[in-house]
């Protein structure tokens, strides 16, 4: 716990300090899971059955619930160098869920980061009727509203450090993110950057030695049962595999 305290405005934070050799300091301050659960009179006048039943059975933090925690979490972090916000900003897709993030996100801070997880491209959470959508269209909704690209977005702070913030919100990267990390990669080795990688889900490094990640996290969640258990067990590893994680990872 004494990585843990408690800020003036009761927020909980972890610091972490990285001594990565660069003469100067840049702060980014990281959140996620704020999980926007809320539908809107467009969603009422829509009524699409995946959305009205996710409505109807998803109780947890219903109505907008997490809103004004999130607002005091997001306005503690707002000083940093940079925002990161690493995916489930949604709860299930539906209208008041992008009205929220548009209100209290984008344009209240428009130069934070945003990876995205599964809850932000889905409309079925609990419900009991299946979306009949397209992945690919849900991706598109998310991308029209979004302020920077949704599946690769890197930025420079201080001339010193990389931050990348890449989707791979259903356990895999994809074939359209390797140019860009490539690229991202080879500047940052010819120009000296640091890079900091972000991800909603966390990637298999490999190395078995790297086990019990979640042991401090069930401090603050009860039982972490549904988490990996370790990075080596993390996505990409096993029959988890692609051609693009593979890539990705080398």
């Amino acid at each position: 716990n004494h990585h843990i305290y408690e800020a003036e405005n009761g927020v909980y934070v972890r610091d972490i300090v990285i001594d990565a050799g660069i003469g100067t300091e840049v702060t980014v301050g990281i959140v996620g899971d704020l999980h926007y659960n809320y539908c809107n009179e467009q969603d009422f006048e829509e009524k699409n059955p995946a959305v009205m039943s996710s409505y109807e059975h998803r109780i947890w933090l219903a109505n907008a619930e997490s809103v004004p925690k999130a607002a005091l979490v997001l306005e503690s972090i707002s000083d940093c160098d940079q925002m990161v916000v690493v995916g489930d900003t949604i709860d299930y897709l539906t209208h008041g869920a992008i009205e929220l993030t548009k209100r209290e996100i984008f344009e209240k801070y428009p130069n934070v980061l945003i990876t995205i997880g599964g809850h932000d491209v889905t409309r079925r959470m609990q419900g009991k009727i299946d979306d009949d959508s397209t992945l690919e269209s849900r991706f598109e909704i998310l991308q029209s509203f979004w302020v920077h690209d949704i599946f690769y977005t890197s930025k420079l702070l201080k001339d010193k450090v990389l931050c990348i913030v890449m989707s791979n919100c259903h356990g895999t990267f994809t074939e359209n993110q390797i140019e860009p990390l490539k690229r991202d990669i080879e500047l940052a080795r010819e120009k000296g950057y640091k890079v900091l990688f972000f991800f909603h889900e966390p990637i298999c490094t490999y190395n078995p030695k790297e086990i019990e990640v979640t042991k401090e996290m069930a401090l603050l969640v009860g039982d972490p049962s549904s988490y990996p258990k370790n990075f080596h067990s993390g996505v990409g590893c096993g029959d988890k595999g692609s051609e693009a994680n593979k890539t990705v990872y080398n």
